[in-house]
């Protein structure tokens, strides 16, 4: 007996938008985050595109000389609506069109805002818990070093690229968290020329202007690392000499964010695949499993960039409130809550539980919410810290008895 093909989703039927017809959820509405029904009928689930289809998108690949990743900004957002027109009459197409892909939940000009953080809804803060957040940012760095990724970190951001700046502090914190007392002065004479050359080093470029997103986050990243050792170690000279540092570390901060916020609203953020460029080349998989991994790249960046944002502004607001007892708040940006989208390890894997759970994508506002329906082991590693920082230890202790999960403290 023949099989009939789905009818669209309800959601993408009164958009009137093509509907990728997968389950749990389609591309649209996980990209979205809609609620996905379809009418009942009997499903019959495609996954990839046809040989024609394939055909088409290697012979645009083919004209242009070279790998899409390797053209410019608007030549390749042409490539994927150029693919998009040639499907547009197929009603079998199962790739979400370039508009659902740079709309997509952590790409929205939204999820780049700075927002004023509500200080009516936070516990006073105490220095239990900003002590407790200094010892988590300096178990991050240990557990980058050890395992390669950490909470802000993601495994796969630096698979691929590693500049050198990032391998410089990468063996320089190596080096400080196997110090001992006869290395120690040595390993904080490397750390300071180090943080000093990479401040040095830009300021040589002049080349700001030019950096793109990866490597705003690259340099913010590397000094934010150096600034943490040298403010919060113990050492007098090396915290004097960061402090002068911190104006140079708010405004690469502050560039940072501008400059994801321009490229995700271009496109450049989703389509130049800053992580790995090679992803789009011809001879790489079916492109519906590249679009995925394009996607799930493009996340990781946008994630990252704004978890280094959380992290650098915390440390420079941390360290000025220590110093002189109070410092204006830098607001808050949104980031992902839910326990494992962080840590799935395909892009498979990411795009089927973006599809099969809210994975928490909120602003630092609205994370009381995730007290009241979740438990702590359903909660991110990172923002469980942001939140103890929020709330206190006391909140936390209660939420986890209230939900018979202990909170993971350490």
């Amino acid at each position: 007996m023949e099989r009939r093909e789905p009818k669209a989703c309800d959601a993408c039927r009164m958009a009137k938008r093509r509907c990728t017809k997968r389950s749990p959820a389609c591309g649209r509405c996980s990209l979205k985050g809609l609620e996905c029904l379809y009418p009942a009928c009997p499903t019959f689930i495609v996954y990839g595109l046809a040989d024609r289809e394939m055909s088409a998108f290697n012979a645009q690949v083919n004209e242009t000389g070279s790998s899409v990743h390797s053209l410019e900004g608007p030549q390749q957002l042409d490539i994927l609506n150029s693919l998009a027109s040639n499907r547009s009459g197929d009603g079998n197409s199962v790739c979400p069109s370039l508009t659902d892909l740079q709309s997509a939940w952590f790409l929205a000009p939204e999820a780049w805002a700075v927002a004023p953080i509500d200080l009516s809804r936070m516990t006073p803060i105490c220095n239990t818990v900003v002590n407790r957040y200094i010892a988590k940012i300096r178990g991050w760095l240990k557990e980058w070093v050890d395992t390669g990724s950490n909470p802000f970190i993601h495994s796969q951001l630096y698979k691929k690229r590693l500049p050198k700046s990032v391998q410089h502090v990468f063996t320089s914190l190596s080096a400080y968290f196997s110090r001992n007392s006869a290395t120690e002065d040595m390993i904080f004479r490397i750390i300071e020329e180090q943080s000093n050359e990479v401040v040095e080093e830009q300021i040589r470029s002049q080349a700001q202007s030019q950096l793109n997103s990866f490597e705003h986050m690259g340099r913010v990243q590397v000094l934010m690392i150096y600034s943490f050792i040298r403010l919060f170690d113990g050492d007098i000279r090396q915290r004097s000499l960061a402090e002068k540092q911190l104006p140079t570390l708010r405004l690469w901060t502050n560039q940072m964010l501008a400059a994801a916020t321009h490229a995700a609203q271009d496109g450049s953020l989703l389509v130049s695949n800053l992580i790995e460029p090679e992803n789009l080349d011809q001879n790489v998989g079916n492109f519906q499993e590249r679009l995925e991994k394009l996607l799930w790249h493009a996340w990781i960046l946008s994630e990252s960039l704004r978890r280094t944002w959380v992290v650098s502004k915390a440390i420079q607001s941390i360290y000025l409130t220590l110093q002189s007892g109070s410092t204006e708040c830098p607001g808050g940006v949104m980031f992902t809550t839910r326990r494992g989208v962080w840590e799935a390890d395909t892009a498979f894997a990411w795009t089927k539980m973006c599809a099969e759970r809210n994975v928490g994508f909120m602003h630092r506002n609205d994370t009381e919410k995730v007290l009241v329906g979740e438990k702590p082991g359903e909660v991110d590693h990172f923002s469980l810290a942001v939140m103890e920082l929020d709330f206190g230890l006391e909140k936390f202790q209660r939420w986890g008895v209230a939900t018979a999960s202990p909170v993971e403290l350490v």
